[in-house]
């Protein structure tokens, strides 16, 4: 099992603070705005990812070839979309429904990360310019299997615009 802990009330006042920024970055008012930031993820390194997965478990998507690159000097670039930052996103749930609530981590070349946001059921995940494998953490912290429901764009998918996006 992996150390995951809920966001402190602490962490998500500061996410509350950001949405005004991140909705303009976004360029759009209909979808929710991303909330990974620093302070509600955990990277974890790769080791300790090796030791506590089930690898068959994990999601693997693909990349694009249109997204942008990652940083820009010390800018998250793919967090803003106004700037040409990614838009486009996979659409995750639990296989099975989940007693409580779930935790969504990720696994990007080298850099991988659990979130801290807790989830009912769907959430939306930023598609890269790479491949990526997601995992899932229920409550208790037993690793989930998860699924890949659908794909939407930021300003363009109604159906998703909703569902938290990290």
């Amino acid at each position: 099992m992996l150390p995951i802990t809920p966001e402190t009330k602490w962490q998500i006042g500061l996410d509350c603070l950001m949405l005004p920024v991140m909705y303009m970055l976004q360029g759009n008012m209909s979808d929710v705005p991303q909330r990974t930031h620093f302070w509600n993820y955990t990277r974890v390194p790769e080791k300790e990812l090796e030791l506590k997965l089930n690898t068959n478990s994990l999601l693997t998507l693909p990349g694009e070839d249109v997204a942008s690159q990652r940083w820009l000097w010390w800018l998250p670039l793919l967090h803003m979309p106004i700037f040409g930052g990614w838009r486009h996103y996979y659409v995750l749930e639990p296989e099975e429904k989940v007693s409580d609530y779930w935790f969504v981590g990720w696994v990007v070349g080298e850099y991988s990360g659990i979130s801290h946001v807790k989830l009912e059921r769907q959430v939306r995940v930023l598609k890269g310019d790479t491949e990526a494998s997601f995992f899932g953490f229920n409550s208790e912290g037993k690793q989930i299997k998860i699924r890949l429901i659908g794909e939407g764009s930021l300003g363009e998918s109604p159906e998703y615009c909703k569902i938290p996006l990290l």
